[in-house]
């Protein structure tokens, strides 16, 4: 039984806040700060794109399409799929009339106090009281030196702790509540499969394969994560004790027993869906080189290596300290070896072994080089008192381990101050009313517009776009391709036969569109304006 005190809770709970508070200031800012003639979009800057494809599916299920489709490309699906992640999220959405970004955010705010709950109940299994604090400190705020380097490799590499938010808690709190719920989820995973080797409990394994069965039915890249520390847990403790680790083997034969559902439901969407196996096709998120992910994790790495050191040194070792080494190194090597398209997803929940054993490290060097004596020598002879001593420790500790989220979010604030980009952080109401007004037309039409439009669009209308998210849109960059040629070069013959060939209903005449077009589609026999305002024209497509 893990036994934490009041004062802990107390702790945790000022923790939460603090997070709520840092991760949703800056939407409160831009939202407060929205300029005249334009609409919020409640997007921050990392991974802005993908946030609409996420209200674009809680649009669908608040609408009662409980299987949601890819509006994001244009071709047919008879069928949707189901999320139950998002189903949830939707489903709140329609019964309190909550708008899709609004719901989105709400279940951001309610995920937060729930996983820091979770991640606490984690450090104080692996660590007695007087490390927990600490530990949880580092484990929410604590990132790399990624900054460093972000502006001078951003556009060759993914660096993990400024591009990739599920990749740490602190950004994963500030970006997505299913990153939120998948860290949650994957943590629990473990937690009660050291739990149910440490007491021989078919009932926390029996947790465990809930847990991973709930995070792989929206969340599915962890399943080598998961099965990988166990499978490399299994042969370790086999070549440990020279026998099979019976315990260990049906432990995981019960998780992947639990996990059948939903892998099998994954493999049956990739053979019968073919949308949604081209977007896996598309979805490539390679690991960046050794030297970017060693410094996306700043002083944690050296730190955690030296935790493990801490621990091969002691005689006495501890079954979850073992645990621990092997979910570090195995989950390491599966990020940067993993021959798998979206490898760099293999980088959400390794911050928990690296923080652990960081925390590890820490203490190790604090019983070789005691502080102690140091800032009892600052409080007497300097005549410091303690909260000088602490607040030049938090300063430090901001100043190596916080610069990246602190830049994430301090950029974003100047994002929200700065809205010359209309289809980033704020849209142009003209354009939001047009994006509305397509609710009125069939269900199945296929809108075409630029690129930036059409990321919006699905999110506003419910309809299909046939350019939009470079993931969710099949055949991207032949399909742009083919749009540039359309709107610049193409011929009236040749623009008439691409609208027949890929049964674009509507075209969605906006800002965007006027920048690149070089003809008036107002003077074309197969458009028909349905729609105007002083910024947009909807024209359909004559059949």
């Amino acid at each position: 039984m893990i036994d934490i005190s009041k004062q802990e809770w107390k702790f945790v709970a000022w923790i939460t806040l603090a997070v709520i508070v840092i991760t949703f200031a800056p939407l409160v800012y831009g939202y407060f700060n929205t300029p005249d003639g334009k609409i919020f979009l409640f997007n921050p800057n990392v991974n802005y794109y993908d946030h609409q494809v996420y209200y674009a599916q809680i649009g669908q299920i608040a609408a009662g399409d409980y299987f949601f489709k890819d509006l994001f490309t244009s071709e047919a699906q008879p069928m949707g799929i189901f999320n139950p992640f998002w189903f949830l999220v939707g489903l709140a959405a329609k019964v309190f009339s909550l708008p899709p970004a609004v719901a989105f955010h709400a279940a951001r705010l309610l995920l937060i106090p729930a996983f820091m709950a979770v991640a606490y109940y984690a450090v104080a299994f692996f660590f007695e009281e007087e490390k927990r604090k600490l530990c949880l400190v580092f484990l929410t705020f604590a990132s790399g030196w990624g900054w460093l380097v972000h502006e001078t490799i951003s556009s060759r590499f993914n660096v993990l702790d400024m591009n990739v938010p599920e990749a740490f808690p602190i950004t994963a709190l500030y970006s997505m509540p299913h990153f939120i719920a998948a860290l949650a989820l994957f943590l629990l995973v473990f937690l009660f499969s050291c739990m149910a080797f440490s007491s021989c409990r078919l009932r926390y394994s029996i947790f465990a394969g809930v847990c991973a069965l709930a995070l792989f039915s929206f969340h599915p890249y962890h399943v080598y994560s998961i099965f990988g520390v166990l499978g490399a847990l299994i042969i370790i403790e086999a070549l440990r004790h020279k026998k099979p680790p019976w315990l260990h083997i049906k432990h995981a034969a019960i998780i992947f027993l639990f996990s059948l559902p939903a892998l099998a439901y994954y493999a049956w969407i990739f053979s019968n869906i073919p949308i949604r196996y081209e977007h896996f096709l598309q979805n490539i998120t390679l690991t960046p080189p050794f030297f970017v992910v060693i410094n996306s994790y700043g002083l944690l790495m050296p730190l955690a290596f030296l935790g493990v050191f801490s621990i091969v040194k002691n005689s006495q070792k501890r079954a979850q300290d073992i645990f621990l080494i092997v979910w570090f190194f195995t989950q390491f090597a599966l990020l940067m070896l993993l021959p798998v398209k979206t490898q760099i997803r293999l980088a959400m929940g390794l911050q928990y072994p690296v923080v652990f054993l960081a925390v590890g490290g820490i203490y190790y060097l604090l019983q070789v080089y005691p502080l102690k004596p140091l800032a009892h020598i600052l409080a007497q002879d300097k005549g410091l008192p303690r909260y000088v001593i602490a607040s030049f420790l938090c300063l430090v500790f901001v100043t190596i381990f916080c610069m990246s989220s602190i830049m994430i979010i301090a950029n974003d604030f100047l994002f929200y101050t700065d809205a010359k980009n209309p289809t980033s952080f704020y849209l142009e109401q003209d354009a939001h009313e047009a994006m509305l007004w397509l609710k009125n037309t069939p269900k199945n039409s296929v809108i075409l517009s630029a690129f930036e439009s059409g990321n919006l669009i699905p999110s506003f209308s419910l309809r299909q776009v046939f350019l939009g998210h470079h993931h969710e849109t099949a055949q991207w960059e032949k399909k742009y391709a083919a749009w540039n040629y359309f709107l610049t070069e193409a011929s009236d013959t040749a623009r008439a036969a691409f609208l027949q060939e890929h049964s674009i209903d509507y075209f969605f005449f906006g800002p965007e569109e006027k920048k690149q077009a070089s003809f008036d589609p107002a003077t074309k026999p197969f458009f028909e304006n349905v729609f105007e305002n002083n910024s947009v024209v909807i024209y359909k497509v004559k059949q």
